[in-house]
This record gives structure tokens, sequence and C-alpha cells, in this order.
């Protein structure tokens, strides 16, 4: 009996802490959360900033969209008001909010590109809602807002296309064909979009498919990076990389932006990898590996003082560790759905500093999809927001615990401190 519990806890402590013992500092105080914004079903959310350091939320709760504007140095809402539209019910669960000129602009794909204007002042709000584009085939769409251009860019199974606007939507350009799949080429990543010494850049990945003789398929996975100089009217191929693992790997997750005179890749491919060019900017420095395992979900944002790395860690969910376990017979509680702790991680680098930091508290969870977790700067502080549970566990099994929104505001300063690689990466 006590050899089993020995066990037990033993594999904990690797799955923990992995291999080398190593821990991260996890922030406990300033951790703060909507009360009123409560759900049993699952909440994502789209949130943006105005000049006066408000920022503007949408967030969807049993199919139902919300508009929230706060003040994240504040308790008490600016203003939150149901919202005259369903986004919930779109096949595509991506959806984007932009805050500009003192407007706000909500971008959701039903049956067509739609848009709701919004002009909040404070606890009311004028809306105007309009359908921008007809239904079109595609398998993904992004809505970006680049060099003050608004861009649609969007992918089906012929290629990748985007259309541009100058009016935040109201007219659009003419279809741009950017890039065309060969025969065998799918994409597996949606396409991310970054201005860069006055170049505009996008990249996505795909995939190769090729059947050999033998009846054994290869598959080839490539990122690509293409790259215009003429607001995005032609793209040309600027850089074709291979990720770390070949034959395996199914790239779903990059982003690419400028820094430090530099461009940087990050990619997820069991873990996240980090590649930047070289000085002469012909070449891209081989794969870093930043994080020993593979995140359900991963961000970067690049700044001034350095850039940012925001990803949740599902290691400690049971069911992946349930094929790796061959005495998993003593681990009863991994059957648990409640006992699942998908922790918030938020890396910090700059040319002479880094810092790892967990975000959310011990017996939380996190939802890891594109619409629930999100990073803004604001002056001299940055804003985390996530969705999840407060607080999970065997205990809470027959209590109702309640979705809702969460953030933290940090201050830079307190980011990018004394760092050690070696003792302290993941």
């Amino acid at each position: 009996m006590r050899l089993k519990m020995f066990v037990k806890v033993l594999f904990v402590f690797i799955c923990l802490y992995g291999k080398n013992g190593i821990s991260q500092t996890r922030l406990t105080a300033g951790l703060r959360y909507f009360n009123k914004i409560v759900s049993n079903d699952k909440i994502s959310f789209t949130v943006d900033s105005d000049d006066a350091g408000n920022l503007h939320l949408v967030y969807l709760a049993n199919q139902t969209a919300f508009f929230v504007k706060f003040n994240p140095k504040q308790k008490v809402p600016i203003s939150s008001i149901k919202l005259p539209v369903t986004p919930g019910n779109s096949p595509h669960k991506r959806f984007y909010l932009i805050t500009k000129d003192g407007q706000d602009y909500f971008f959701w794909w039903q049956k067509g590109l739609n848009r709701l204007k919004m002009n909040s002042s404070g606890r009311t709000l004028k809306t105007e809602v309009g359908k921008m584009l007809p239904s079109i085939p595609l398998s993904d769409f992004t809505v970006t807002d680049e060099a003050d251009i608004l861009w649609l860019i969007y992918s089906n199974q012929k290629g990748i296309y985007l259309r541009k606007s100058l009016d935040m939507g109201l007219k659009w350009s003419d279809v741009i064909g950017v890039y065309s799949f060969s025969e065998g080429e799918t994409i597996t990543s949606v396409p991310v979009m970054n201005l860069h010494k006055n170049a505009i850049y996008l990249s996505f990945s795909v995939l190769f498919k090729e059947a050999r003789r033998d009846k054994k398929v290869i598959r080839s996975p490539k990122i690509m990076i293409l790259k215009a100089t003429d607001a995005g009217e032609h793209w040309v191929q600027s850089f074709k990389l291979k990720p770390k693992h070949q034959g395996s790997a199914v790239i779903r997750n990059l982003k690419i932006f400028g820094w430090q005179n530099t461009l940087h890749l990050f990619y997820s491919e069991r873990g996240i990898y980090h590649q930047h060019t070289v000085k002469s900017g012909s070449d891209f420095t081989n794969p870093e590996r930043m994080t020993k395992t593979a995140p359900s979900l991963f961000k970067a944002y690049a700044s001034e003082e350095g850039y940012y790395l925001l990803w949740v860690d599902t290691r400690y969910r049971q069911k992946e560790w349930w094929s790796h376990i061959p005495l998993h017979q003593m681990f009863t509680w991994d059957k648990d759905p409640y006992w699942a702790n998908n922790d918030l991680f938020l890396s910090c680098h700059s040319k002479k500093k880094s810092e790892v930091f967990v975000l959310t508290p011990q017996n939380s969870y996190t939802i890891p999809s594109i619409n629930s977790v999100k990073l803004l700067e604001l002056d001299s502080d940055i804003i985390i927001l996530w969705s999840g549970l407060r607080e999970v566990g065997k205990t809470l099994k027959d209590k109702s615990v309640p979705y809702s929104i969460f953030y933290r505001v940090v201050p830079k300063n307190k980011l990018f401190i004394k760092y050690n690689k070696k003792e302290n990466s993941l």
C-alpha cells in the first residue's frame, strides 16, 4: 500500500515539475474577475482598448453576445449591454473586435461576413448591423487591422485569398489571390499577418501528402512566409521553412512579427519553437524550443521592451497521461473529469532578460481556445485576460461552478527581471 502511494506521489511530481524539477513563479496577487459575467456554459470573448485606457470587450455566453466597457483598474464596469446579434450560432467560432476612432467594430461570419458598428457613451450603446460580404466557401478566416487597412484573409480548398477595406468594412476591394494549393497540399493553420519594415508578411503552414509505390503516405510539413510591398496587391514567397520534426508534424498555430529589426516566427509542434532572421535578413536561424510541453494554445506579442509568449499548458490533464501510465489502475482519480488544471503561462523576453510566470491560481481551469485568452498593452502595464473556472477538483463534483472571465494587470517593470535560462526554462 505504501509502495503504491509512493509511486503515485512520485509520478505526480514528475508530471508537474518535469525531469529537472523545474518550477516557475506563480503570481498570487492581483487576480481579478467579472463577478457579473457568469455562465454555466463556456465563455469566449474578444477585446480591444481605447486611447483613454479602457477595455472594450464582447463576450459570448449561452449563445448570447454582450458588450462590456471597463477600466481594468476599477471594479465597476462603465457599461454592460446585451447585443442584438447571435454570433454564437456561426459555424466559424472566430470573431473579432476592433476599437478605432471612438467606434467599436465587431466582426463574425454567419452566412457571410457580418459587422456590428457600436458607439458607446456611458451606459448607452448605439448599434448598426450590416452584412458586409456574401457567403463564400471558406475553411477559416481572419479579420485584422494593419497599416490603416482592414484585411479579411480566408482560405478554402483551392488557396488563400484576401480583401481590403479602407472604411472599416463598408466597401471592399476585389478578391486578391495570395497562394494556390498544389495537388496534395492542404493548409493546417490560420494565416497570420504582420507589418515589418514597410512590408507586409503573411505566414501559414501547409502539409504535403504524397503516396509512394508501396502505398505509404509521405507527410511533409512546411511553413510558408509571403511578402508584399505594395499594400497587399502582389505577394511573393519570401521564406519556406521546415519545422523541427518532419514526417509527423502538423502545425496548427503560429505567429510572426518584427522586433529589434528582425523577423520572429513562433509555432507550436511538440512545444513552442522560435526562429528569427539573421542579420542579413536572407535566412532564418535554426528552430529553438521554448517549452518542453506542447500547448493547446499559444499567442505571441511584440512590444518596445521585448516580446511575450502566452500559452495554456495541458500537462495536468489526466486524460493526456492515460496512454503513458503503465500502472493506471492505481490512479482512480484520473478518470474524474473535474480533475483538470490547465495553467496559463506568460514568458517575457528582451535582449538580456527573460522570465516565466504562471498567471492562473492553483486548482483553476483555463479554456484553451482562440477566443479565450488575450493580452493587451496599456502604457506601462500589460493586461492578460482569460476565461475558465475559478476552481476545479473532486470536492466540487456536486457543486455548480460557473464560468467567468479573469484578468491580471501586471506592470512591465516587474516582468523583465534577472533570469538564468538554464535554471528557469520550461
